[in-house]
């Protein structure tokens, strides 16, 4: 039988308990700082925990995001240096993009939302999301290079 970890445990009840019938909104990617009620307060805290963690797992290897994101079921897309679109549930989809840094130009990366994630989770559930799908791709890193 599959028990899911407790943050994923967490991430699921606030969701069922929370998401409503999504409005129509902008066909966009935005930031965690553009979702309303808290994105822009808790932006810079989620960057140092995610975003800074994406860029140090991924920023001068980032064909190594398509690897570890085919066993988390994510889907290549076609921005940056590598990105990935995640369907976490039925329609609340991810996007992680990453841009390999060199010697003149820092790696970077971001993790974005669906502007209609404001209506299905609230904000720090949102956070979490985007922790806990930042914290399964750099586990799955550790497990591809522990591999012979």
């Amino acid at each position: 039988m599959f028990v899911p970890e407790i943050m994923a445990s967490i991430i699921m009840l606030n969701y069922l308990v929370y998401a409503r019938t999504p409005q129509e909104s902008a066909k966009k990617w935005v930031s965690l700082k553009e979702i309303p009620n808290g994105g822009m307060l808790f932006y810079p805290a989620f960057h140092k925990q995610s975003i800074v963690g994406l860029i140090k797992a991924f920023g001068h290897e980032a064909q190594q995001l398509l690897v570890c994101s085919a066993t988390l079921g994510g889907q290549p897309t076609s921005s940056g240096d590598a990105s990935v679109i995640f369907q976490a549930f039925p329609e609340i989809l991810l996007r992680v993009i990453v841009w390999e840094g060199d010697e003149e130009v820092r790696a970077n990366a971001t993790l974005l939302f669906e502007p209609a994630i404001e209506h299905l989770l609230h904000i720090e559930s949102v956070i979490g999301l985007g922790m806990y799908l930042v914290s399964q791709l750099k586990r799955s890193l550790r497990t591809a290079r522990d591999r012979p």
